[in-house]
């Protein structure tokens, strides 16, 4: 025969272990965002690469244009920085070489669309 306090004791604990289930099947992983960039123009008219690191450390950048093909990109151009780039800003020249990086494919010409 149960004691009151076992039942008690067993009705908590398969509440613990409803709760825990009902939250693992409800949750999901992602991948973190690590950083946010995006294309601006400098003064002088020159195109500028723009990164805002938020987490871990980024080594470099790609940009890619859509193609015809509805599976495929089309890389437009590649960088690699000289050392990681921490939490923080990060700009630099997309037409030219740049100080602390380096064009692992230089920019393809650009078209309107």
């Amino acid at each position: 025969m149960w004691s009151t306090t076992s039942r008690s004791v067993f009705r908590r604990f398969v509440g613990a272990v409803a709760v825990g289930v009902a939250l693992a099947a409800t949750s999901g992983c992602t991948v973190p965002v690590d950083a946010v960039a995006g294309i601006s123009v400098a003064a002088d008219g020159h195109l500028l690469g723009v990164m805002m690191v938020c987490g871990h450390q980024i080594d470099g950048a790609t940009l890619y244009a859509d193609s015809d093909d509805v599976n495929k990109q089309v890389t437009v151009g590649s960088w690699t920085a000289d050392r990681p780039l921490m939490p923080g800003l990060a700009t630099w020249p997309l037409d030219s070489p740049a100080a602390g990086w380096t064009a692992t494919r230089s920019l393809a010409p650009l078209t309107s669309n």
